[in-house]
This record gives C-alpha cells, structure tokens and sequence, in this order.
C-alpha cells in the first residue's frame, strides 16, 4: 500500500507525530523524514523519491510553515507528482494562525484544505475529512463537536444550625434550626425566596436506621422465608419514611414560600441541597460541642434520597411520589459549610482520570479479605471514556498503594497534566480506634508478591490532605462504608469534602457489587454526555430505581433490591460540568474502529462473554507489572486461550497497553511466518512481506520500532505446539 508523505516545518513536529500516530491508528503508511531518512541519505533524492512514490501527500501549514523553504519544496514535487500520476492529491491542513486566503503563498490554484485546531480533541475532529481526502471513505456532512452550554438548575436549600439531640417518647432525635432557601437558575431574572426560621426534628432513629442497614447488608444473603417477608415490609415503610422526611423539613408553613416558589421554577432541571453546620456558637461548653456534633451527624446520615411528597401514583409502595421519578426528577446531595477554601480551575479537555482498584488478600494482621472482580467498576468506566476519542485519557494506577498514588498525582501535576477524576473502588471501613473512615490500599512492602498483598489502612485526614494538595475535582469512592460511619462528620466522603474537594460520590451502606456496577455504568455514561456530576448521580440512582432486579441467589432465586439510595453525593456549592465539548458522530465512528484495530487479530469474545476466572485475570495483570511475560498454563480445553485472550483485551482497552497481537503456534510455527503474522496486526498498511528483507534481524527492524513507539502485549497461543516431546 503506498505511503502517505507528510510534509511539514520541523517546528511542528508534536503535531505531526500525532498525526501520524491518529493515521497509523486506521491503517495508513505514513512517510515522515524524522522516522523514514537514514543517515548518509542525499536528502533531495530520499525526499523526492518518498513524494513521487506516495500515494497522496498532506501539507501541514502553519505560522512556521513561512520560514522554511523546504516545505516549498516539498509542495513545488508534490504538485509536479500530482501532474503525473492520476488520482494524486495534495491536501493542505490549516492549523491555527493560517487562513485559507494564505495558501497562495504555497499553492498557484487554491485547493480545498482541512482547517485543524491545536486543542483536544480537535485532531479526532478533523480526521474524517483527512481520511475522506486521502480517499480512504467517503466524503460526507460535516459533524462537528458539539458545544454544551451549561444546564439551569433550581436549587432548594435545606440549612441547618445548632443542630442537638433531644428525647422525645423515650427516643433520641436530632434537631435543628432551619432556614429554606430558593435559588433560582436564573438569578438574574429571577428573585431568590428564603423563609423564617423553623424547627426541623428527625422523623426517623436509630430504629429505622438499623432497619434500613439490615435490608441493604444482610438481606442478600438469603433472600426466603421469614427474611423476604421482613424485606417487603421495609421496602413497603420506605415511602412512609420518604413522607414523613418531607414533612418534617418542609411542611412547616414557614417553608411553604420557598417550597413554592421552586416547585414553580423555570429551571432545566431541580435539586434539593442539605446544608449542615456543625458547629455551635463560639465559647460552648464541651457537652453543647457533643450534642451538635452528634445531631449533624445524625441528620447528615438521614437517607433523603428516599423524599416523598405524598404522592400515590405508581406501583403498590408509591413509587410516584418519591422524588427522584417522574417527569421533573430532583437530584439530591449533602453539603458543609466552606471553612477550607479551595480554588479549583475549570476542567479543561482532556479530562484526565485515575482509576485505583486495590484488592488485598488479608488484613495487616492476616485475616482473609473477600475477593470480588476488580473490573466491576472499571468495567463501565472504560466503556465510556471510549466513545469520548482524546477528550478523555484513563489512567490505571498499578501497583493500587498510597506511595504510587502519591507519585501519581505529583508526575501528573509537575507536568501541567493534573488529574480530574480519581475514581477508588475497592474496601472502606470505619475505624473504631482513631474515629475516622478509611480505604483499604495495598501495603506496598508486598507490591512484588503475585498473591498474598495485605491491606494498608488509609485514613480520611491522609486522603483528604493528598487530594486537598493535588486539586482534585471529582472522587468516586465505590468503597463499602465510604460515606457511613457512626461519626459520619469524619468519614472519608464528609472529610474530603471539608478539605475542599467539590465533589465526592460515595457509598452510604455496603452494596451489592451488581448494585454498584450498574450506578458507575449510568454515572460515567451521562457524564461523558455532558451532565454536571449532581445530574450524573441522579441517572444512576434512577437506573437501580427503575430495574430492581440484580442478581440470582442459589437456592432462592431473583433477588429484588430497592437500593437506589446508597449511592450519595457530597458535593461544594457548584456542580460541574466536566465534558463541556462532545465529539460529532463521525469522529465517534472513527474512534470506535480505531478501538478495534488496537486489538490486533484477537479472537472474539465467547458468545457468552468472559464470566468467571476475574482472580486469575488480576494474577496476570499482577504478574505483568512484575515479569515481561505471563505464562497460562492448564489442561486442554479448561479455558486458557480465553482468558489470555481476555487479559490482553482489558489490558489494552484500560490504556495499560497501546495495542495487541495475536498468533497461534499451532498454526504458525516458522519464525519468519510467526513474525509476518505479528507484523501485519502492528505495521500500517498491508505491504509489510518478510519475503522482502534480507535477513530475520532485518525483518525485525520495522516491528521493534512499532513496538517502541506503542506498549505492546502480544499473545502467543498454544506454545505447547513447538514444544519438544508433547504430543
């Protein structure tokens, strides 16, 4: 296949390489004199042979592209080519600073040229006519990048002071001060309404609370008989409970101005924010200081997310009136007064995340931990960075242990690249001794044993100061426990929050991992399609709310959770927007089919997709950190193929690899035909031929310079072929 000449001013190098890396990607031989001329070469000669050999050449015009005659040059050739040989095209692309009435500097006869920006995401724009041009598809309506103005919410705020507990009928509640504030999504236009001073006390105890833990963490577990009957029962309470929340914050006549006043807004979309202070009046005794921190705690630990206005439309429990369904939804989040100020810039594109997925074996004293799939989250999370081409970059942290999060974060930040997102899914507990929540790291003294990691306490204050230190935006605790905890002020989403994170997603009771695979699977998704994290939150809690079904318990059958309301959202006065810019639908296309190249020649996945076997996948993954190679070993037909096949597949598509290979041994067993296969899947074009070189060493040339140039993990199957004495 004839190559493609780029012809360019060496001050645009960066951005030629990645062009010729974004062309590669789609199986198109690039010329480019940097990678292509070897020392002793006569220039003119190489550089005229390479433009009168190619099949098109690309012109990259820039400011700098005036001071160098060479690409005068190139261009004078490429034209005296293009004269010659039918089909030929020159093909200019504008960067920024050149305008189209420019090319008469270059060009006799204006030709069409591709305007390109050097932004993110801008080159995954223009690709399609690039490849359009060079007459690799069809030309076809522009679709570009579509802006995304900012969504106009109405916002309600519950705020609550001198928050205490009293006694009432022999049970503790928490009480306190309230004021109902209306702020409009247009506050320009539109006048914020703010009521009196009311009472607002806890509806619901300790009780209800205990009732609530019991359904979401050991109901589960057998799912017959007496336990199911309890279960209908709370599920049946729970509209009871919604109510009498809604009563209590909002009956009051006092609130009923603002209650109105909001219900009545112009906004695009609704939500209710509960502001809780707990801190009582300077010069307090030690005892008031107890009560108030106790009372916020226990208000803040409320499950608003199940409000209900009364309504009885729905199914048999009133799903009709909880606050989350219905035409206007209402999203619902927690917020703290702002007493640690953070300034965080607006995320700018690419919106970098770094996903952490520690799974340790024991304990640091040497109890077993529980394994479960490490790609429960992940999974979704990938799934959608991808359809986002360069406006995104995922990053998976390995070894997942608080020295290399720490180096992570500081790599990322001294190189002007710092993280949006920091996504953590794993194990969060409350630690009794010190009083504070806590993830659960690998210990890194065991980052080179295969098996057998321990877990590394991390409490709330270290987290919070290391993400306080590093700006982040967003973090994403798919952790057990990660916001409840019986001094909810100290838990790790509330301490993140109070250190200036502006937004934290956490888990309020230990959850289902299909519970939680589902919420991250809708988050991610309506992120990446602009959705400010709060509205983010609210399509994933409407996802569990709509389909109750998660899994099949052995012996029991379908298990049916009402749990939409685990996943909760601490969250700063402003809710951001992170992906302000989506690419058009052509540009998505070409990202889609770029994905699958990446994979080489893998076998599909089994028609019933990869189930199983999840622990040996971290095994491999592991190992690969440690070891050049992995070696899968196992009788016949027990799988090996699959899962090496699997492993290279996640590899790649979490970014831990650039791209893939396949060959099988049983099929190929000469070294010359086993290098010809891997070349084919790793060198654009199809005119790469073994045949063609002198010797194996200078076969190998091309291959080991794509192998440099992109990560690489191939997979050779059935070894056991070339294998002396097996049969």
């Amino acid at each position: 296949m004839p190559h493609i000449f780029i012809s360019h001013a060496s001050a645009d190098d960066p951005f030629v390489a990645e062009l010729r890396r974004a062309l590669e990607s789609h199986d198109v031989p690039v010329w480019v004199d940097s990678r292509n001329l070897r020392g002793g070469a006569v220039l003119n000669d190489a550089i005229g042979d390479a433009i009168a050999s190619a099949q098109h050449c690309l012109v990259v015009l820039s400011p700098q592209t005036v001071n160098s005659p060479w690409v005068k040059k190139e261009i004078d050739l490429a034209l005296q080519a293009q004269q010659l040989v039918e089909g030929y095209r020159v093909i200019p692309l504008l960067l920024p600073g050149i305008q189209p009435a420019a090319l008469g500097m270059w060009f006799d006869a204006e030709p069409l040229g591709v305007k390109v920006e050097l932004a993110p995401g801008s080159l995954d724009g223009a690709l399609p006519a690039i490849l359009a041009g060079l007459g690799r598809q069809m030309p076809a309506d522009a679709t570009p990048a579509v802006e995304l103005p900012p969504t106009r919410t109405d916002e309600l705020i519950l705020e609550l002071r001198d928050p205490t507990i009293v006694e009432i009928d022999g049970a503790q509640r928490a009480r306190a001060t309230a004021i109902l504030r209306f702020q409009p999504a247009d506050g320009e236009h539109s006048r914020a309404v703010e009521s009196a001073r009311y009472t607002v006390t806890a509806p619901l105890g300790p009780v209800e609370r205990e009732e609530l833990r019991w359904y979401l963490e050991e109901f589960s577990l057998w799912p017959v008989g007496i336990f199911a009957e309890r279960a209908a029962r709370t599920e049946q309470a729970m509209a009871g409970w919604g109510q009498a929340l809604y009563a209590a914050a909002l009956g009051s006549p006092l609130a009923q101005p603002a209650l109105t006043a909001w219900q009545n807004g112009s906004g695009e979309a609704r939500r209710f924010s509960l502001w809780v202070d707990q801190e009582p009046p300077d010069g307090s005794a030690e005892s008031d200081i107890a009560q108030a921190h106790a009372g916020a705690t226990e208000l803040l630990a409320l499950p608003w997310e199940i409000l209900h206005d009364g309504d009885k439309r729905g199914d048999e429990w009133g799903r009709g009136g909880f606050w989350l369904n219905g035409g206007d939804p209402v999203a619902v989040r927690r917020r703290l007064p702002n007493r640690s100020p953070q300034a965080v810039a607006p995320a700018q594109p690419p919106i970098r995340i770094l996903l952490l997925s520690p799974r340790p074996d024991k304990t640091p004293e040497g109890r077993s931990i529980g394994y479960f799939d490490h790609r429960a989250s992940a999974l979704p999370l990938v799934q959608a960075v991808e359809n986002l081409g360069d406006l995104a970059r995922l990053t998976v942290l390995h070894p997942p242990t608080l020295p290399a999060l720490q180096d992570e974060l500081a790599r990322a930040k001294r190189a002007g690249q710092p993280y949006h997102v920091v996504h953590f899914d794993g194990h969060g507990v409350y630690d009794r001794h010190k009083g504070l929540g806590a993830l659960l790291f690998e210990s890194p003294q065991d980052s080179q044993l295969l098996s057998g990691r321990h877990s590394e306490l991390v409490h709330a204050d270290r987290l919070a100061g290391l993400m306080r230190a590093n700006a982040i935006p967003l973090v994403f605790l798919d952790a057990c426990q990660s916001s409840q905890s019986q001094e909810e002020l100290n838990s790790v989403a509330t301490r993140l929050l109070q250190e200036g994170v502006s937004s934290v997603v956490a888990m309020s009771y230990t959850v289902l991992v299909e519970s939680s695979r589902r919420f991250v699977e809708r988050f991610y998704a309506e992120l990446a399609q602009g959705r400010p994290v709060g509205g983010a939150v609210l399509a994933g809690q409407r996802a569990l709310e709509t389909d109750s079904y998660r899994i099949d318990v052995m012996g029991a059958g379908p298990l049916h959770m009402r749990d939409w309301f685990v996943p909760v959202l601490y969250q700063d006065a402003a809710d951001p927007q992170l992906f302000r810019r989506l690419p058009g639908s052509a540009a998505r296309a070409l990202t889609t089919e770029r994905a699958k190249l990446r994979l080489g020649d893998l076998p599909d996945t089994p028609p019933q997709s990869f189930v199983g076997r999840s622990h040996e996948l971290l095994l491999i993954e592991r190992l690969l950190t440690l070891e050049a190679y992995a070696l899968v070993r196992g009788s016949g037909g027990a799988g090996k193929t699959t899962l090496a096949v699997e492993a290279a597949r996640w590899l790649v598509r979490s970014h831990r690899f650039g791209r893939a290979a396949f060959v099988s041994l049983e099929e190929w067993q000469d070294d010359w035909a086993v290098l010809d296969v891997l070349a084919h899947q790793l060198l654009p074009g199809d005119d790469y031929s073994v045949a063609l070189f002198p010797s194996l060493d200078a076969a190998l040339q091309p291959v080991r310079r794509a192998l440099q140039d992109d990560p690489t993990i191939i997979v050779i199957d059935n070894v056991e072929s070339v294998l002396p004495g097996i049969g």
